[in-house]
């Protein structure tokens, strides 16, 4: 099986040593990144490894062109890191090769994204698990947070009250609901039918607990 570069000698068919560790792997690695080409029968590369494509946009940036925002696909929410991503599609190399999505931070100075990406990851109940049940409710009408042009009441004022209070993270939800434990319970609940909404009341006490711990 031979591999297309993308990069060094782009354009150029090359083939992993016969007999080498990824030759006689199977399945073999759809990716591979080597330290060098040696022109023989066929130009074979030396020191292969396999490689996901996904880290390619971060271990090569300079050689990668990344796609606007993917508003469409949901967020990322990282809790570890307690941050949400949006999803961008790399081109990478010479050769233009188009990857899989990756996670990509929102631009710092772009309060609005940042506010619809942590909206949407709020209601999908990837931030507090305690919310997941009512996410099939919420999804609907909050997904369209993250468009360009918000056309959805509901979800504009869950967007504007986020992105008024700086709310991006739990980490920052949980400090405005210290001070006030009904932040976002008038928006979150608007996005819901009437029947609903007590739901949202009942689950409220323990979206609280969870925001706050560490």
């Amino acid at each position: 099986r031979a591999y297309l570069a993308a990069e060094q000698g782009h354009g150029q068919l090359l083939w992993l040593r016969p007999g080498s560790r990824l030759a006689i792997a199977r399945p073999r690695p759809r990716y591979v990144c080597f330290f060098e080409i040696v022109q023989a029968k066929r130009p074979y590369m030396e020191r292969a490894s396999a490689l996901e494509p996904g880290w390619l946009s971060e271990a090569s940036p300079g050689l990668t062109t990344l796609s606007p925002p993917l508003r469409t696909l949901s967020p990322h929410y990282n809790a570890l890191s307690d941050s949400t991503f949006a999803w961008v599609k790399p081109t990478y190399g010479a050769a233009r090769w188009q990857l899989p999505p990756v996670p990509h931070p929102a631009a710092a100075d772009d309060h609005a994204f940042r506010a619809a990406l942590f909206g949407r990851a709020l209601c999908e109940g990837s931030v507090l698990k305690a919310l997941k049940p009512l996410a099939p409710e919420l999804m609907p009408r909050a997904r369209s947070m993250s468009e360009e042009a918000v056309v959805d009441r509901a979800a504009l004022a869950l967007r504007s009250a986020l992105q008024r209070a700086a709310v991006f993270s739990r980490a920052a939800l949980a400090s405005r609901w210290r001070v006030e434990p009904r932040f976002l319970l008038r928006e979150l609940a608007a996005l819901l039918q009437p029947g609903q909404r007590q739901a949202l009341l009942d689950v409220w006490p323990r979206m609280q607990l969870q925001a706050d711990k560490r």
